[in-house]
């Protein structure tokens, strides 16, 4: 029966997306353990910057505000430079079909989902920058200072 057969093929077909689909969340993972690295190290080798700006009248809060603001701003970077990533990539793969396959649907990009990816590596920038905002901000000034400006 061709009905069969047809929902044979969609049935691979969505097999096939949700496989695609998994992979693409797994390089986002990825992304995000690499955020979160980036902005641990960067604290970790700054703590004697922080301990100069407590020494100096900057507040607890104030130093918890600048680190979360910081991985803000690293999960923008990240999200301005992988969208133009991902839709370059998109007309690649559009590019490579039309010359295996001969046939050129119309290029879909499922905005919503790139919305929920870029929301999904800001919020773990968020996330990440917590601990280490919050374990910065407790430290007493002298603590920071003693790391020392070669702290690693």
């Amino acid at each position: 029966d061709v009905r069969k057969i047809k929902n044979h093929i969609e049935s691979d077909l969505k097999n096939f997306l949700l496989l695609i689909s998994t992979v693409a969340f797994a390089a986002m993972a990825v992304a995000a353990l690499g955020v979160t690295n980036t902005i641990m190290a960067s604290i970790r080798t700054r703590r004697w910057s922080f301990g100069i700006l407590r020494s100096i009248g900057v507040t607890r809060s104030q130093l918890l505000r600048l680190v979360i603001a910081e991985a803000i701003l690293l999960g923008l970077v990240g999200c301005a430079l992988g969208v133009p990533a991902g839709l370059q990539l998109a007309i690649d793969a559009e590019a490579v079909q039309v010359a295996v396959t001969g046939y050129a649907p119309p290029l879909f990009i499922p905005w919503n989902f790139v919305a929920l990816g870029a929301g999904v590596i800001l919020a773990v920038a968020i996330l990440a920058s917590l601990g280490p905002a919050i374990l910065v901000a407790r430290t007493q000034p002298l603590d920071l200072l003693q790391a020392g400006r070669a702290s690693n």
